[in-house]
């Protein structure tokens, strides 16, 4: 396994029960498994018209092939010795029964010592049967006199060898699909068995499965982007008589090669929505294309290598090659170099491959074969804490003849683990040139300024929040700042002078801010090769407009999607014929105002991990008014192990961390957002319940409130759950406890991926409405004792007091009075409400209790 997993087992491994928090790798692809979800259900439909086996077929089926008791199978021509099974028997000798046998022969196999007595024979069939049955009738002769003799009957059966029989050739465009059969003719009995394989270890195949649910002679094939011959679909048959023939379909699958122009203008910098790479530029969808895994890459979006396959699950096994990247087939019979270039940087947010797990490049030959050109590795083993070395332009002659042809293809493979997101590399800005794009390794000039990353969301806080808890807020939860990330690949100083931002909602849809430059100077002096990360500050009108257009948004409004969009334009940028230069001078990001907070962008690089029982973790959060929290969303990753067998405990803290959380549910157990039925992109939902199940929202007064867990299972296994590490600046808000002492979590930076989703309705406890309100007074506040409550212009006997917890619970009640004896509360933070017997008129306060 990796060092840093060793070095895990080493620490943890041995005492078992210490705590600690930490980060994880983890193991799936959430996005990636969605995605393939869709493929495989689109596969459902098209096999729907042949997914019900022909009668025939169906009539024959048995589940495997069929087995005869006391059955000798033997293939035409060759022979079998076998035993005679006589324990705890008194024999003289066992002798043949002479039968006239029409397939072979049969002989009694002696020691040479004891010519006369065996329990061996020997069988020896004869050359050219296809299907024969003997019987071998063996004689048991008793020691004992007047004993009759008993035989024991072997079927021989003699078959003909099994075949390998190659299909005619199969024509097929890429990406399309079709049905492959093989019959069943010459098997020598009905079919029982029908087994779908692999004949080579590489495929250009997409998808590949059996067409039927029942036995089947069909094979449903999908191809992939990969042109070519593919010989790796083998169906094998099997009968009644253990006869299995295997079918191999020779698939030659078309791909158009682009042109000259095109090849030598080949170019991607993956600033695209993904997940998979352009299906016009590449032929394989092995890589991950994002923009979260990586700080400051060479243009915005980035095509990620791990342990993931293209459903976003583990390739499985050790080390070994795992994604790879395989690009379109190109024009390279100019008789002249061109040049390949890319940016590549181990670790980014994930983690770090070592020494020993590379990233190669690989040409093709003009005869299909692949050489290997380059190993990129790491001179350091980077810890998780330790930040990314940053991306590393490498440049390479296309420039040998075996090179220079029609059909030319390069790819990139990783070599390392095959269990997970590790030994991360992430590869951005490949393009072909005629011109080399480096001279004595550093990067050449070439005319096109990228956004490096995506805007920040358009709350300053939080990447989503409630509307309820912005409204009447926006000064202080809307950001007017425009954070700008670009890199210039310009070999001189430019200037922007045309830039434009717009932020929008989509559903009510409402402008907030339209056409304003970012820049209303111009960025000026702009210069190459380096990373430009500006904030700047709306102006005071635009910001007055911005606030302006929100005043228009209603505070009914639940479900806002604001979107924010960055653009700006060059004039001397390279030719447009390179789509990626262009397409790199727009950035947008989403905000969700919905009926939840979040810290996370929904994307886990890595995964935060607690161990040892008791151990704690909670995430702050802030109400800007009363509200009610109804449930708590967790995203729970895959890791190396299944973590579904473990327990912990939901916790709540309202006001301040402490010993005792205000609400607690105890012993849950985590379940995968790829498999619960409540799920919000990607999360698992916890409702808050009383002790009989029902629901029971909890108060959440204006202030500070913390969200999290206690981990329960005892033993050296870590809980996990998604750690966003895009999101470094809220680690603010991570507190752990280990020893009994809760305490910022500064060893790693990034948003653990818990959600608390609030109520819509405010007045789901302690409800005001058609009350009418009356004056109160109320103290000490905080109460140690006693409270005084005083009423203006009311007669003290027509009211009564609760106090209520801020579960809802009703702690104490009594009628008013000037005093009120408190001595019995415990602890915390209470509500206490003051009504009169009509109902009509009612007060509401909070109130802390400190002894």
């Amino acid at each position: 396994m990796r060092l840093y997993f060793i070095l895990f087992c080493l620490c943890f491994g041995m005492v078992g029960f210490s705590q600690e928090v930490f980060e994880q790798p983890i193991w799936s692809n959430p996005i990636l498994k969605a995605k393939t979800q869709i493929e495989m259900e689109q596969l459902q439909a098209v096999l729907k018209v042949v997914n019900t086996p022909p009668l025939s077929e169906k009539a024959h089926w048995r589940g495997g092939p069929s087995k005869f008791e006391d059955t000798l199978y033997i293939v035409s021509g060759d022979s079998l010795k076998f035993n005679v099974d006589t324990a705890g028997f008194l024999l003289d000798t066992l002798f043949l029964k002479k039968d006239a046998w029409q397939f072979g022969i049969c002989k009694p196999v002696y020691a040479k010592k004891i010519t006369y007595k065996t329990d061996r024979f020997h069988y020896v069939s004869k050359n050219g049967v296809t299907l024969g049955r003997d019987t071998v009738r063996i004689v048991f002769d008793y020691v004992k006199k007047g004993v009759p003799n008993d035989t024991i009957n072997y079927l021989v059966l003699v078959k003909r060898a099994n075949q390998i029989k190659t299909m005619p050739t199969t024509y097929l465009n890429a990406n399309k699909d079709t049905i492959l059969c093989a019959s069943t003719l010459e098997l020598t009995g009905k079919l029982t068995n029908s087994i779908l394989g692999e004949c080579a270890l590489e495929t250009i195949a997409k998808v590949k499965r059996k067409a039927y649910r029942y036995l089947d002679t069909c094979v449903y094939y999908r191809a992939s982007r990969l042109g070519g011959l593919d010989n790796s679909t083998c169906l094998t048959l099997c009968d009644e008589n253990e006869v299995c023939d295997n079918f191999i379909f020779p698939i030659v699958v078309a791909q158009d090669t682009f042109s000259t122009a095109d090849s030598e203008k080949f170019m991607d910098d993956f600033s695209y929505a993904g997940p998979y790479p352009n299906a016009k530029l590449w032929l394989n969808d092995n890589v991950y294309i994002n923009n979260t895994y990586a700080l400051q890459p060479p243009s915005v979006g980035m095509a990620t290598f791990d342990g993931l396959d293209y459903t976003g699950t583990p390739y499985g096994g050790g080390y070994g090659v795992s994604d790879v990247l395989t690009s379109a087939y190109l024009d390279m019979s100019s008789n002249y170099p061109k040049y390949l270039s890319f940016y590549a940087e181990p670790k980014g947010l994930g983690f770090a491959p070592d020494k020993n797990e590379v990233l190669a490049l690989e040409f093709k030959t003009f005869d299909g074969k692949w050489t290997h050109i380059k190993d990129i590795t790491v001179d350091y083993l980077y810890s998780v804490e330790e930040s990314s070395p940053g991306f590393k332009q490498y440049a390479f002659a296309i420039a040998d003849a075996k090179y220079l042809y029609k059909g030319f293809q390069f790819r990139l493979r990783a070599y390392g683990g095959r269990t997970g997101i590790t030994d991360v590399w992430n590869v951005d800005y490949v393009r072909i040139s005629v011109d080399n794009p480096q001279k004595d390794d550093k990067e050449l000039p070439f005319k096109d300024l990228a956004y490096t990353r995506i805007p920040k969301p358009l709350l300053r806080n939080y990447s989503a929040a409630p509307w309820k808890h912005i409204k009447g807020f926006e000064k202080q939860e809307i950001s007017t700042n425009l954070e700008i990330d670009l890199y210039s690949h310009f070999g001189e100083v430019q200037n922007i002078n045309n830039s434009d931002a717009n932020i929008k909602e989509i559903n009510t849809g409402t402008t907030l801010v339209q056409n304003y430059s970012y820049f209303p100077s111009g960025l000026l002096n702009v210069v190459n090769n380096v990373f430009i990360n500006q904030t700047n500050v709306m102006n005071v009108t635009q910001q007055d407009g911005l606030f302006d257009n929100l005043s228009k948004i209603p505070a009914s409004a639940e479900d806002l999607t604001f979107v924010k969009t960055f653009s700006f334009d060059i004039a001397q940028e390279q030719d447009k014929n390179y789509a990626a230069v262009k397409q790199n001078d727009k950035v947008s990001t989403t905000t969700i105002c919905s009926n939840y907070f979040a810290y996370d962008d929904g994307t886990a690089e890595s995964a935060i991990a607690t161990l040892g029982t008791e151990t704690q973790l909670q995430v702050r959060f802030r109400a800007n008014v009363d509200d009610s929290l109804r449930a708590v969303l967790f995203h729970f990753p895959h890791y190396n192990r299944d973590i579904t067998n473990m327990r912990f405990n939901l916790r709540v803290f309202v006001g301040n961390l402490g010993k005792t959380p205000t609400y607690e549910k105890l012993f849950l157990r985590p379940d995968y957002p790829d498999k619960y039925t409540e799920a919000l992109q990607g999360f698992t939902q916890y409702k808050l319940t009383d002790e009989a199940g029902n629901l029971k929202p909890l108060f959440i007064p204006k202030g500070n409130f913390y969200v999290g867990w206690q981990q329960v299972t005892t033993g050296d296994e870590p809980f996990v759950v998604g750690y966003d590490k895009n999101t470094p600046q809220a680690s603010v808000n991570n507190f752990k406890n280990t020893t009994g002492v809760w305490s910022n979590l500064v060893s790693s930076k990034g948003a653990v991926m818990i959600r608390p989703k609030l109520s819509s309705d405010i007045k789901k406890i302690l409800a005001t409405e058609n009350q009418e309100n009356i004056a109160v007074e109320i103290f000490p506040n905080p109460a140690n004792d006693y409270l005084t409550i005083r009423l203006e212009d009311a007669n003290v006997a027509d009211f009564s007091y609760t106090i209520f917890d801020l579960s809802g619970k009703a702690i104490q009640q009594g009628n008013v009075s000037e005093l009120v004896d408190i001595q019995s509360i415990a602890n915390g933070l209470y509500i206490i409400k003051i009504q009169n017997s009509k109902g009509n008129k009612a007060y509401r306060q909070k109130i802390s209790i400190i002894k």
